[in-house]
């Protein structure tokens, strides 16, 4: 596959949002207390849009809503801090 085939598959798939399940939309649309207390003017769109963006970046891994993509393995994360004794 050349980057041209590459650049338009990509821009097929941006154009045509992966189809999400409608139970799992509706799920999500349940705002809680703090979601009510900001408001949402339309639950149902806001969390099918969340929904197709997270299936487009499933689908193609650099789908992702920056330029830049960054993958990381778990051996690659830093050590935890080791706790601090006081005393």
């Amino acid at each position: 596959m050349t980057d041209r085939t590459s650049a338009t598959e990509s821009s097929r798939r941006a154009e045509e949002p992966p189809p999400v399940d409608e139970a799992l939309v509706q799920r999500r649309a349940e705002l809680n207390a703090e979601e009510r207390e900001a408001g949402s003017d339309d639950p149902v769109t806001q969390a099918r849009v969340i929904l197709e963006e997270s299936e487009a970046r499933v689908v193609d891994r650099d789908a992702g809503p920056g330029p830049a993509v960054e993958r990381r393995t778990s051996d690659e994360t830093v050590e935890p801090l080791e706790p601090v004794e006081e005393g």
